[in-house]
């Protein structure tokens, strides 16, 4: 199964505003973020013995997709200091090639547990 779904590569955020586009902040912020995240994925999964063959992931194309209104979607996980927690970083990585290669920008972040 590929994990390309040509109908979502093409797909755009409609939207009147995008702060993206104008904001300074985001465009150094959120692209160095998402670069780290694809390179830690790319890193994770070779080691686990997967060939990653990513699109472009410089920090041009993901300001390039950003301005562009391109999908922002979140991939949120639970603290490391739960059980239940401990392998999601591997689905985030799982999750953030998916997204990426699909035409998304992915955002990985996580939620302590109480």
């Amino acid at each position: 199964m590929s994990i390309i779904n040509p109908r979502f590569k093409n797909l755009f955020i409609k939207e009147e505003h995008n702060p993206y586009a104008e904001c300074i902040q985001g465009l150094s912020n959120e692209p160095i973020c998402v670069h780290s995240l694809l390179v830690k994925a790319e890193k994770y999964l070779k080691n686990k013995g997967e060939t990653i063959l990513y699109d472009d992931i410089s920090l041009e194309e993901i300001v390039k997709r950003l301005v562009q209104n391109r999908p922002r979607v979140a991939i949120i996980g639970g603290s490391q200091d739960h059980p239940a927690h401990l392998l999601d970083e591997e689905y985030a990585y799982r999750s953030a090639v998916r997204i990426w290669y699909n035409g998304g920008v992915p955002f990985y972040f996580q939620l302590p547990i109480i």
